[in-house]
């Protein structure tokens, strides 16, 4: 699976690895040693990019830190509520589909028809 993987993920951005994976790597870049991979400092990678076509060769590069936290959900929930003001709709199922109340009714005419014609120009 690591040589699938390695022949068909075009773009590789590394971060900094562990012994047995900063080798193998290593063997794909003849610039690199070994520990290159595995003394990356935090938010510093390595990359190999294809650009129109083309791979560009491992450079290096630095990454943005994480931002900061927002808190737990209920303090990010409320913080939405304070500035956006309530939703009356129930909360979402775990499927992401909102429950609804009321009865379900069957469509009216035309509405939800399978029919998908254009309108005929007279």
């Amino acid at each position: 699976m690591r040589a699938a993987f390695d022949a068909n993920a075009r773009n590789k951005i590394v971060f900094a690895l562990g012994a047995d994976d900063a080798r193998d790597l290593a063997r794909m870049a003849p610039a690199l040693e070994p520990e290159d991979f595995m003394t990356l400092p935090p938010y510093e990678i390595y990359a190999q990019v294809v650009d129109q076509g083309a791979p560009t060769g491992w450079f290096s590069a630095r990454t943005l830190p994480p931002a900061e936290s927002l808190g737990t959900r209920e303090a990010v929930l409320q913080m939405s509520r304070d500035r956006y003001g309530t939703s009356d709709a129930p909360p979402p199922t775990p499927s992401g589909e909102h429950q609804s109340t009321e009865p379900a009714t069957a469509p009216g005419p035309g509405v939800g028809s399978t029919s998908h014609r254009k309108a005929r120009r007279t």
